[in-house]
């Protein structure tokens, strides 16, 4: 098989496996291309394993970029929101599916000496042909901006909102 065959091969599996499989076929397409080109497959693996890396973390730094901005849209939303009240939150992703939204309820006003602090509910909607997801968290005054509060969500169903 040709060098060009393989290559689409691997781009169609790459486009039907999706985003979390990239990686390996980055780094694979990497160590073929090397080992074909220096005839030495010890470097051509290196060079794999490096661009495999190299494009993985890249796609977790997206996610987290993009995790930040949607924390960034509800929070704003609640800035000055008074407990109980509702509003409407949306954050439109310059790549990928678009943009996404829900409802922000403040639950509750904490306020200590050490910060002053709003407990919030928020849905999460991916689809109108799906529910929304509803989720808890806290967001504290920064200054003059409300920051998202949680250090790290404790659930995997958060999927790219972790």
């Amino acid at each position: 098989m040709s060098a060009a065959r393989v290559c689409t091969a691997g781009l169609a599996a790459a486009l039907l496996a999706g985003c979390g499989a990239i990686g390996g076929f980055v780094g694979a397409a990497a160590s073929i291309a090397t080992s074909f080109a220096t005839a030495n497959p010890a470097l051509g693996l290196a060079v794999g394993v490096a661009a495999q890396s190299a494009t993985d973390e890249t796609l977790r730094y997206v996610a987290r970029r993009r995790q930040h901005a949607e924390h960034d849209a509800i929070v704003a939303a609640v800035a000055d929101m008074e407990p109980g009240q509702i509003r409407k939150w949306q954050h439109a992703h310059l790549v990928g599916s678009g943009t996404e939204g829900g409802e922000v309820r403040v639950l509750r006003l904490i306020e200590t000496p050490l910060a002053t602090c709003k407990e919030l509910l928020f849905s999460v909607t991916k689809s109108a042909d799906k529910p929304a997801a509803w989720f808890t968290t806290t967001a504290c005054r920064h200054g003059e901006v409300w920051k998202w509060a949680a250090a790290e969500p404790a659930v995997e169903r958060w999927g790219n909102l972790q």
